[in-house]
């Protein structure tokens, strides 16, 4: 079993955040709830995409907030500098994946990875509206 995969950022964006969305690990046997896993499917990408495209005029991924940073003044003017703490090591631990394991992520993760793409192809099309914004004359 893979506990707590779940694909976050679809459920979030889609307004999935029910209770049992969440997909958290039990580490106490007997005192939490057995939820299972909810498979999150075309709907949820479908209604996220359209989230994105209709109520998120400023994207970002969390591998560039500096070019989020960038955007966020050029569009609103805030000036935000974002501090890069999620950088940390996992040392000692063994992170290689087998290639069933990695195989079984990116089916369980296919929404998620989807969205990626979908964001990662609106950045780098640098489009007047997610990437570089022109100022109009009036």
């Amino acid at each position: 079993d893979l506990y707590g995969v779940d694909n976050h950022q679809t459920r979030m964006l889609s307004g999935d955040l029910s209770e049992d969305s969440l997909g958290l690990p039990c580490f106490e046997p007997g005192t939490c709830k057995q939820i299972g896993f909810r498979k999150v499917g075309q709907t949820q990408l479908r209604t996220a995409i359209r989230n994105i495209v209709f109520h998120y005029p400023v994207l970002g991924l969390l591998e560039d907030m500096d070019s989020f940073s960038n955007r966020l003044k050029r569009i609103y003017g805030y000036s935000i500098k974002f501090r890069h703490r999620n950088k940390g090591t996992f040392s000692g631990m063994d992170l290689s994946l087998t290639a069933e394991t990695y195989k079984d992520l990116q089916s369980f993760l296919a929404p998620d990875l989807a969205l990626y793409r979908f964001v990662r192809c609106i950045l780098d099309a640098k489009g007047p509206r997610f990437g570089t914004i022109r100022h109009i004359e009036k």
